[in-house]
């Protein structure tokens, strides 16, 4: 290259290259996009997710009675199992808050037959493990912990109040 540019600088034609770019005209407007966007998706929620979603702010709210009625309609509102599961979860929530921890125990176990997301089903586990840790069945307790460890797709944290739980089984009374 060293040797061939400036040969090829000198052959420039000044003359002849100002001439050619004189007759050169640029866009004074910025190009226009021919192409359109693809209009976004639409993504539809069904009933049941509407009221699970209400159920979870009522929830938030601490209107546990209210909460409770829309996470049973939201299971008569559809036969999807994730979604059951997760209605489920929430009542199994506010049994615990009501101190029935029979109730709550049933509730999470059915959460987890119902196959919800896996994060509800790993905190499902949680909740069911301690409870029966409270009461003392320290078999059934130590299986639910195990199994929200073993749950693909859990959160960190379920995964850690499971191993805390684990730890931290109660030991049987005489």
């Amino acid at each position: 290259m060293r040797f061939y540019l400036p040969i090829l600088v000198k052959g420039i034609d000044l003359k002849k290259e100002t001439a050619r770019l004189d007759a050169v005209t640029f866009a004074t407007t910025p190009r226009e996009r021919k192409a359109k966007l693809a209009p976004q998706p639409v993504v539809e929620v069904s009933p049941a997710e509407k009221t699970l979603e209400e159920a979870e702010v009522v929830y938030g709210q601490k209107n546990y009675t209210q909460a409770s009625v829309l996470f049973r309609r939201a299971l008569e509102e559809t036969n999807s199992r994730p979604l059951k599961g997760r209605a489920y979860y929430g009542m199994a929530r506010i049994a615990a808050l009501n101190r029935d921890p029979q109730l709550a125990v049933d509730l999470f176990e059915k959460t987890i037959s119902e196959g919800a997301e896996p994060q509800v089903t790993a905190w499902a586990h949680v909740f069911a493990g301690r409870l029966l840790d409270l009461a003392q069945d320290n078999d059934a307790a130590k299986k639910h912990f195990e199994a929200a460890i073993a749950t693909k797709g859990a959160s960190p944290a379920s995964r850690k109040a499971a191993e805390d739980g684990l730890n931290g089984i109660r030991p049987s009374r005489p």
